[in-house]
């Protein structure tokens, strides 16, 4: 896909904005729809000049001017890409393979400042040494890059490193990752990863990735941007190399088969050991699960794996508990009697339920401490869940309320929930209101901080059976 350099831009008369740099990969011809990285604006090609000669087309190798609209001369500088929108991704970190030149006196030091070339762009880095504390003179070693501005790079872009005052050449090399992670607390993890990035091809890179068991799986579309895959060449990636795919959002996230089973496998584990230790529990909830397995995928990995496990009928939902298909839970004998003759006035409640302690006066010849064990058990089995010292609220009642606040949050700017709001929708009392949202927190279903209480996840994916 297409790349170009931009070393000037200037307007020329009756043509408008004129671009000129070199074409470091693809193809761009007339009429084509490109986009000025990193800032992100869409242009029109209007005209092209190849080599000095006006032209249909340019071409990888060739200096290029192009004449662009949809962008004014100073929307434009030297250092920019212009490139196909799949390429469009700016980037203020790149994982390096860095060598320091032999002639320098002493080792590149951890967190040296330094100018970054890369095409046509001179920006001010620190170096984060990756291998060792320092790169001696002469050896190359994997470096991050800590950039002041954000760029566009891709793998295999090469690079020339400079000092703080640009006077002395330090060293070059090539960049392994352009979309490194923040986090560098596993080292030879990361180590790894990139050098299963430095192989040389795609399907060489993807699967040696993915044999590494990245607990946030390998996301497809950024490896297909740093390769500079078109959309048949990543295709063709992907059909050569066994793979699963999590949706997480948008986004599509590969994991190998393997570890898909090996993720699964551990679910499946620690459903049938809680089932065996408590036959009369309705199963675990997605945290509880997630706690209990090691080497654990992502929150947002873990949640799209057991949404495939609940389709393929491999697990089932009840309330915000997971258990095996088939495992069931019931009341028997007494508490059975006893639950026949509370669950009407709950039911009646609906999303306005009777207190705790109305429903004992209602049937003075119910017993408190009988009445509270039925409850615990029909909480453990999913059915109610109590809000509060007060109210015991239905599953598919608590869904309702919960429904009609996460639409409220939405529905807000800040995606905060008003409290206020909910009692006006809702018609509920403040008694309950107050209790409700902080039960919402206790269950991880919100979460409040120092600006408002905000939705962690959606409803459905906790209460729905």
């Amino acid at each position: 896909q297409f790349r170009l350099a931009v070393d000037r831009a200037f307007t020329l008369a009756g043509i408008g904005t004129v671009v000129t740099g070199t074409a470091v990969c693809g193809r761009v011809a007339i009429g084509d729809k490109l986009t000025v990285s990193p800032r992100g604006l869409v242009v029109r090609v209007r005209g092209i000049h190849a080599q000095n000669r006006q032209a249909a087309e340019g071409l990888a190798g060739q200096r290029l001017a192009l004449a662009l609209a949809g962008v004014d001369k100073a929307d434009v500088r030297r250092g920019d890409w212009i490139v196909a929108e799949a390429l469009h991704a700016p980037t203020q970190r790149l994982d390096v393979r860095l060598r320091v030149l032999a002639g320098e006196a002493r080792p590149l030091a951890h967190w040296t400042p330094v100018h970054l070339h890369l095409g046509a762009e001179d920006v001010g880095a620190r170096v984060v040494v990756l291998e060792g504390e320092a790169i001696a003179p002469g050896r190359d070693a994997r470096a991050q890059l800590h950039l002041e501005r954000p760029i566009g790079a891709l793998r295999g872009d090469r690079f020339i490193l400079r000092d703080q005052s640009a006077l002395r050449t330090l060293g070059g090399g090539a960049v392994i990752d352009p979309f490194p992670p923040e986090s560098r607390r596993r080292r030879d993890r990361r180590l790894a990863a990139l050098a299963a990035l430095e192989l040389a091809t795609p399907a060489e890179a993807l699967a040696a990735s993915l044999a590494l068991d990245p607990p946030a799986g390998v996301d497809a579309r950024r490896f297909a941007t740093m390769w500079n895959l078109p959309p048949d060449e990543r295709q063709a990636v992907l059909a050569a190399v066994p793979h699963r795919v999590v949706a997480d959002g948008a986004r599509e996230l590969l994991f190998s088969p393997a570890q898909i089973d090996r993720y699964a496998a551990a679910v499946v584990g620690q459903l049938r050991a809680h089932h065996g230790r408590k036959p009369d529990s309705p199963g675990l909830t997605q945290e509880q699960l997630q706690r209990a397995i090691r080497d654990k995928p992502a929150g947002s990995v873990f949640a799209s794996l057991l949404q495939q496990l609940l389709r393929a009928g491999t697990l089932a939902r009840k309330g915000p508990n997971l258990s095996l298909a088939g495992h069931t839970v019931a009341l028997q004998g007494v508490e059975k009697q006893l639950w026949e003759r509370i669950k009407p006035w709950l039911d009646e409640g609906g999303t306005h339920p009777p207190r705790f302690s109305e429903m004992l006066l209602r049937d003075r010849s119910l017993r408190r401490d009988q009445v509270l064990r039925v409850m615990e058990r029909l909480q453990r089995m999913g059915e109610i869940h109590p809000v509060g010292a007060e109210y015991f609220i239905q599953t598919r009642h608590l869904l309702a309320l919960a429904t009609q606040a996460w639409e409220l949050a939405q529905a807000d700017p800040h995606k905060r929930l008003n409290v206020k709001e909910l009692r006006e929708r809702t018609g509920i009392s403040r008694h309950l209101s107050v209790p409700l949202v902080e039960y919402f927190d206790q269950i991880g279903l919100t979460r409040r901080d120092e600006v408002g209480r905000h939705f962690r996840r959606d409803p459905r994916q906790v209460f729905a059976a």
